[in-house]
């Protein structure tokens, strides 16, 4: 209704993208465990738990880097790296 997140948006978009069992992991992670199953908490605002989701988020899935994945030209031999 307004322009500021609702903590039910996101709840909302977590379930569409990822189902509500992993919806519940991330919200239990986060310390929120009402916030599945009450829609009274739909309406507060995200801002008030942004951090613990965030955070939570972060937790569940982690950033995988491949280093064979990344690419880069490689210096020769005469080249200079302080050129770059």
């Amino acid at each position: 209704m307004g322009r500021l997140l609702a903590t039910g948006d996101l709840t909302a978009l977590l379930v569409k993208v990822k189902g509500l069992p992993k919806l519940k992991e991330v919200m239990d992670r986060a310390g929120l465990k009402d916030v599945v199953d009450n829609p009274m908490i739909d309406g507060v605002g995200f801002d008030l738990v942004r951090q613990s989701v965030w955070q939570a988020l972060r937790d569940y899935y982690q950033a995988k880097l491949d280093p064979k994945a990344l690419k880069g030209h490689l210096l020769g031999d005469t080249e200079n790296p302080a050129a770059y």
